[in-house]
């Protein structure tokens, strides 16, 4: 697939969201937040959900952990530019309290047609929310720490892929070293994609 086949089948798949209506999130949005980025470095970042600056700009990871996430893939020698950068749910809970399974499983089609689309060689995924997501897709069994110890290598519907694990940015609160962490992943997913 083209880039710019990749790019306009990212646009129909954001335009979809907008209209969703699969769970109750949907009454108390600002905005649909269904990713951003090209994708192009191999690279997909899942996060959990949107928080309120994301909600009301309609863009990924725009707050403090935003920050804090994209300063790590720079600092790997990554542009978050050309990695592409979601979360498991597309809109925001209210209270930015942790979604729900209903909503999980309701927003999993969004994330898999997407992930189809780009074909990542590299999932890297933050926290246990966006790890649960993922595996309703792949079928794994495994959990953030052993993904933070070792990738896990995943026969994904789109050809083998890797899976990496990171605690959320916004666990930075609880531990200090989550920066360094996310940079050491986002290298580590580096050498994957470019088969160092």
């Amino acid at each position: 697939m083209s880039p710019e086949d990749v790019l306009e089948g990212l646009s129909e798949i954001a335009k979809r969201i907008e209209g969703c209506r699969r769970c109750p999130l949907f009454r108390h949005r600002t905005r649909t937040v269904p990713g951003e980025g090209s994708g192009d470095s191999g690279i997909v970042v899942i996060g959990e959900a949107p928080g309120k600056e994301e909600d009301a700009s309609g863009r990924p990871f725009v707050g403090r952990a935003g920050r804090i996430l994209r300063s790590a893939m720079a600092d790997a020698g990554l542009d978050p530019g050309r990695a592409f950068i979601t979360n498991a749910v597309k809109c925001r809970p209210p209270g930015n309290r942790r979604p729900t399974r209903q909503e999980l499983e309701a927003c999993r089609p969004w994330l898999e047609a997407q992930l189809r689309i780009l074909r990542p060689r590299a999932v890297v995924v933050l926290g246990n929310t966006a790890l649960d997501s993922l595996s309703g897709i792949l079928g794994l069994r495994t959990t953030i720490r052993e993904l933070m110890d070792a990738p896990l290598r995943a026969a994904c519907p789109w050809g083998e892929c890797w899976v990496l694990g990171a605690y959320h940015p916004a666990y930075t609160r609880f531990n200090r070293r989550v920066p360094e962490i996310l940079r050491k992943t986002f290298e580590r997913a580096l050498k994957i994609v470019r088969g160092d």
